[in-house]
């Protein structure tokens, strides 16, 4: 069920003392929300597009005196809004990055949690342009993806200064009539890429979405912070992502990137574990080999050998007996320590399982798990889909919100009468 928003923006002359002849509402789709279309008006609603997803509502009122007044309705429909969300980008944590001296990690300042990377482009002796490029970003996606394809990219950058950054270069970069397209954006969207002089102090939200040509043979994401002759360039850039669709959504990492986290962790456990075998070994060897209990017991039997020209005498007596029990408490001790470990493993087979396919998490006996592959993340009740995202798209079946439901700068909001408003809410 498609469901649509309308923020209204009324403009309206008042007349008084006049009455109303009549009143004349047309309809325009356009490509923004802030200039009015120029375009031809129609008498039904047309259907928004992704390339025009603001529907305008033009309304003429004639006063008995035959003078005009018009006023304008705007707003933006579910239709016209594509959000893709999975980060088409690698490493975008900055986790794996080859520093040097121009571009390396310094968490001076930070965004979620995430490592930031400190550029510096110093041409304060060059004689041309310079730049520093972020060369730790790898793209996930296949040419064949993205030919026609529209592709929104999002970063954070912070300077310290006005005009600490010289330049900067951030876009996709694509070819079109075997000529690279070096910055062209698809301006039907918001397009947010400030100069570099027109920053301001501390984080800075840059983003913008990029319309693939159709005979494309390169596509990549690229960002660089560049200096003329005689200056110098600082940065610090975090979190970026590229996603398909028009509308830039909050960081998240590439599924890729995850996937790696996740085998890294088991791969850790199981070192861990197998390390933890190998001391309890080694520790029963010791135990066995020259712990102190078993010199105590070679001493105490040494000490009971008596030797006579007549005789040979060999007794046995409470201290071999007290040294064996020594031994015994030992063994045992380490025995312990064997069957803690056993039940170390079995916890967490109980709650977690891997399999060719899939990361299984949940008490082995529960109905709820949570499942992950390669291609999706689900919730499941006895083996049941009840919740999953695959690629780009969640699917749930019923869906219950406490307190507000956002989509896009709009939401439904509850009224404190009990009804419920459906509006811009930012």
């Amino acid at each position: 069920m498609a469901i649509k928003a309308t923020a209204l923006i009324t403009l309206t002359r008042v007349n008084d003392g006049k009455g109303i002849k009549s009143t004349s509402v047309t309809y325009q789709i356009w490509s923004n929300g802030t200039s009015t279309p120029t375009g031809t008006w129609s008498s039904t609603p047309p259907k928004t597009t992704a390339d025009k997803p603001y529907l305008w509502t033009r309304t003429v009122i004639t006063y008995s005196d035959n003078t005009q007044s018009t006023s304008y309705s705007v707003g933006s429909t579910p239709e016209g809004i594509v959000v893709g969300g999975r980060n088409l980008l690698r490493n975008t944590a900055f986790k794996d990055v080859k520093n040097n001296e121009e571009v390396y990690v310094d968490n001076k300042y930070t965004k979620f949690s995430n490592n930031t990377l400190k550029l510096i482009c110093d041409n304060t002796s060059g004689t041309s342009q310079k730049y520093t490029v972020v060369g730790s970003l790898k793209s996930t996606w296949d040419l064949a993806d993205v030919l026609g394809q529209d592709i929104t990219i999002s970063m954070w950058i912070y300077i310290e200064t006005v005009g600490q950054l010289d330049g900067y270069e951030f876009r996709i970069l694509f070819t079109h009539n075997g000529e690279y397209q070096w910055f062209n954006p698809n301006r039907s969207y918001p397009v947010c890429i400030p100069s570099a002089s027109e920053l301001k102090v501390g984080w800075n939200y840059i983003y913008a979405t990029f319309r693939v040509a159709e005979d494309s043979t390169e596509v990549k994401f690229s960002f660089t912070c560049n200096s003329r002759p005689g200056k110098k360039s600082i940065c610090w850039i975090s979190s970026p992502k590229a996603e398909f669709g028009n509308k830039p959504t909050a960081w998240t990492p590439a599924p890729e990137d995850v996937d790696e986290a996740i085998n890294t962790e088991r791969t850790e456990r199981q070192s861990a574990i197998e390390t933890k075998a190998n001391e309890i070994t080694s520790k029963v060897s010791e135990t066995y080999v020259s712990n102190s209990a078993f010199k105590h017991y070679q001493n105490t039997v040494s000490t009971q050998f008596t030797q006579t020209k007549k005789d040979f005498t060999w007794s046995i007596n409470q201290s071999v007996t007290d040294a064996k029990n020594e031994m015994s408490g030992q063994i045992d001790s380490v025995n312990g320590r064997l069957d803690g470990l056993k039940q170390t493993t079995d916890n967490v087979n109980s709650y977690m399982s891997f399999d060719n396919d899939a990361l299984t998490l949940g008490k082995s006996d529960s109905a709820f798990k949570t499942k992950i592959t390669n291609q999706e993340w689900s919730i499941q009740k006895n083996g049941a889909k009840v919740t999953y995202i695959n690629d780009q798209t969640m699917f749930i079946t019923d869906g219950q919100f406490t307190q507000s439901l956002k989509v896009g700068a709009f939401g439904f909001v509850p009224r404190a009468n009990g009804s419920l408003d459906f509006k811009k809410v930012g």
